[in-house]
């Protein structure tokens, strides 16, 4: 047999040597009823249901008579009860593997076979124009996944995922018997399992015994899915996006998955085989992220956006989380306008992540920003109004944040600072409110850090100053750098890291580290260029605290920090200190790369 390589997306790394298990979760093949009839008869709208009397019988005879259209309701019924039953079961049996929050996508799909607009319409449907169940659900769950994709919040348009993951297990059921495919049940040989699928949904994974599956490929996935998310919690390699299709591999063949290079190895020739036999049996003995003893290496958060990839963070085992920028969650709905809604939404972030530091930003409604008050509120506004407004959700964002910070290590964090009185204006308000909500200025000091960004050249200036009003600092390198060098932050200015590798960067961002560490604060470098295998190592040897990277490249920046050396790093900073130019600049990095064992 001919060896196949496969290419991919890796999302959690790893490696695993096995057998083909091909998983079957689509029996429609991703093209439900409805958009067949769209096809066949271009264009065919939901509401026209005189359109859908002419051509259903191209699929189905008509029911008739009184008898035949109760006994079809009936079976509807039938099949939305076990349905029920069975998503049920699959939240207890998920519960063993997955972490127990991510129940909520099952108890969505639970509520939606409630939903009147959903099960009565059915019916309704299946009485009169009196078709068949099968068709009737099509185009009711149609109808709702439509409105659900086309929906302003990012949360909702979500969750027209899970049902069209709902949607495909009651069609299956729903199916004239002699059309269904046979289900395909775990290989029972001892040997490691490789499930192959096209695509999956959350509820599949009840269908399966994960004990035996150690790694995933899905061929059509991305990795905010929630699909993605869970797989993610069962922490065995995984891999997206495939660049061939899967359809045509052998049930069964032998294969190697990995996910440090994304390739997906089928009938590996024997030296192929043997090379990856002992790449494996090297990785057992030592995992690659593991952290060296005895040497000083900053700790690496995660930057977040939304209560999604906090989430995911958690079952990531993150040490921390170095930004929560809050402007996303408003906008998708994840942080409501109220105190409540919001101490709740915080709440919850600080249990994801217990006894480990939370950076939580203060919404930026900062000069062109303040536009985004309109986007919050839904409609335009005075610019008096607008002022208002800002101070409005400024004052009930730290109050929330003041109400949740008994639940884990917080740190509140708050954006363009430029001058020490600033933040000592900020202390005065943060503890104003946290009297009103009855916290004491003693449990204010056990359970909430104030952390000042540093984004502005006057705050680089005034940063002793500025230091002795905070309890830390957070050097956001996208504005600072931006503003330094008079880019716009419009632009997309952080395309290349060597824009930025020029002396003027080097010697900020040391002497802010230097004047940090003699004042016993500590210091979280964040922004694009953290993560850039350029850029990493000159924060290491600037000895910066905290290194806090998007959360999507978080995995690789893992990987690649415990291969540089520290102490070489320091040397290296010294050197770039003393360097004039931007071009000598990137020949050192050039030079330290070359001589590095990465």
């Amino acid at each position: 047999m001919t060896m196949e390589i496969i290419k991919g997306m890796p999302v959690n790394r790893g490696l695993v040597i096995g057998r083909i298990f091909k998983f079957s979760s689509d029996p429609l093949r991703e093209k439900t009823l409805l958009q067949k009839l769209e096809i066949e008869f271009h264009g065919l709208e939901l509401s026209d249901i005189d359109r859908i009397k002419i051509i259903r019988d191209s699929f189905y005879e008509k029911i008739t008579g009184r008898e035949e259209i109760e006994k079809e309701i009936c079976h509807f019924k039938k099949i939305v009860k076990k349905a029920r039953k069975d998503l049920i079961k699959a939240r207890k049996e998920l519960s063993g593997h997955i972490d127990e929050k991510f129940s909520e996508i099952l108890d969505f799909q639970i509520l939606a076979l409630k939903d009147t607009n959903i099960y009565k319409k059915t019916v309704e449907l299946i009485r009169d124009p009196g078709i068949s169940a099968y068709l009737a659900v099509s185009i009711i769950f149609n109808e709702r996944i439509e409105l659900f994709r086309k929906n302003e919040l990012n949360k909702l348009r979500n969750r027209a995922y899970d049902l069209v993951d709902l949607y495909n297990r009651l069609v299956f059921e729903l199916k004239p018997s002699h059309q269904k495919e046979e289900g395909l049940k775990t290989d029972k040989r001892s040997e490691d399992l490789i499930l192959l699928t096209r695509k999956m949904f959350p509820s599949d994974l009840a269908k399966i015994e994960l004990k035996k599956i150690k790694g995933m490929v899905i061929e059509r996935q991305n990795t905010e899915s929630h699909t993605s998310i869970l797989i993610k919690s069962l922490e065995i390699p995984y891999m997206i996006k495939t660049d061939k299709p899967l359809e045509a591999i052998e049930n069964g063949s032998r294969a190697v998955l990995d996910c440090y290079s994304g390739k997906l190895i089928i009938n590996p020739d024997k030296s192929s085989l043997n090379k990856y036999l002992h790449y494996h049996d090297s990785r057992l003995k030592k995992p690659e992220d593991k952290k060296p003893e005895n040497k000083k290496f900053p700790l690496l958060f995660a930057t977040v956006n939304t209560l999604e990839e906090v989430r995911s963070a958690a079952m990531m085992g993150v040490e921390g989380i170095g930004l929560f920028r809050s402007e996303l969650s408003f906008l998708n709905g994840d942080i409501g306008s109220s105190v409540k809604e919001q101490s709740n939404v915080y709440k919850k972030i600080l249990q994801l992540l217990p006894d480990k530091p939370v950076t939580l930003r203060i919404i930026d409604l900062s000069g062109d920003k303040s536009s985004f008050l309109e986007l919050i509120y839904k409609r335009p506004l005075e610019e008096d109004e607008k002022e208002l407004l800002t101070s409005e959700v400024y004052n009930r964002q730290i109050e929330a944040l003041v109400r949740a910070s008994i639940y884990g290590n917080l740190i509140i964090a708050f954006p363009m600072i430029s001058r020490p009185e600033e933040m000592a204006d900020i202390r005065e308000k943060v503890l104003m409110i946290a009297k009103e909500s009855g916290i004491t200025s003693k449990d204010l000091k056990e359970y909430i850090q104030l952390s000042a960004f540093i984004e502005t050249p006057a705050s680089v200036f005034a940063l002793e100053g500025i230091l002795d009003k905070c309890d830390s600092i957070n050097i956001g390198t996208n504005d600072l750098l931006s503003l330094l060098y008079g880019k716009s932050r419009q632009l997309n200015t952080i395309s290349h890291v060597e824009d930025f590798l020029q002396p003027p960067t080097i010697k900020i961002l040391r002497n802010a580290v230097r004047i940090a560490h003699k004042k016993g604060k500590k210091v979280t470098v964040c922004g694009e260029m953290v993560s850039s295998k350029k850029f990493l190592p000159i924060l290491i040897g600037l000895e910066a605290d905290i290194i806090s990277v998007e959360f999507k490249k978080y995995p690789s920046a893992k990987s690649l920090l415990y291969k540089f050396e520290p102490k070489k790093c320091r040397n290296l900073v010294r050197r770039l200190a003393k360097i004039e130019t931007k071009k000598e600049i990137i020949g050192e990095l050039a030079s330290f790369e070359n001589n590095s064992s990465f």
